[in-house]
């Protein structure tokens, strides 16, 4: 998980949202090694790369990366025994302009893409696909009772007027 604006005082809510969800069929291993690596050199370029005056990648939020091995029946000495992989990533974004600006910048993400469009990659497929949020709901607990307190501001509880947990922007 990377988080984007934390810090730089940016509360809007997310507008776009990348999904990308591949799958290895064989968890071959140059195959996974090059997705897992591609997936750690866009956080670093989302970390450190063209940041803005706040320290933050212009209109990145977070990205969150799932590697979701399928257990195979044996489990060999030197590989982990996986049937199959799937990789899902979720890239968070103020508004879809953020991100097609960052994307089409990204060296990390024109590697893979040029691994994948030229038959590096010799297993992995994926479904690529964007998501505009339709409603956005801020849910924050209450430290003593538990409940719900609608709204990412709301610092006390509804109910009994306790402390709430914080609640980052994303």
């Amino acid at each position: 998980m990377l988080d984007g604006q934390q810090g730089s005082g940016v509360t809007s809510p997310p507008g776009h949202v990348v999904c990308n969800v591949g799958h290895l069929p064989t968890a071959h291993d140059e195959d996974l090694r090059a997705t897992v690596r591609s997936s750690l050199d866009i956080m670093n370029e989302l970390s450190e790369g063209d940041l803005d005056s706040h320290g933050a990648t212009p209109g990145f939020m977070a990205n969150l990366l799932c590697v979701l091995p399928k257990p195979g029946m044996r489990r060999p000495l030197l590989h982990p025994g996986w049937q199959s992989v799937k990789e899902v990533n979720l890239s968070v974004w103020t508004d879809e302009q953020a991100a097609a600006s960052w994307y089409r910048k990204s060296h990390a993400h024109a590697n893979i893409v040029a691994d994948h469009q030229q038959g590096r990659l010799r297993t992995f497929g994926n479904l690529l696909l964007t998501l505009k949020p339709t409603k956005v709901v801020r849910q924050r607990r209450c430290r003593a009772c538990a409940a719900v307190a609608e709204g990412l501001f709301t610092d006390r509880c509804p109910r009994c007027s306790a402390p709430t947990f914080e609640l980052p922007a994303f």
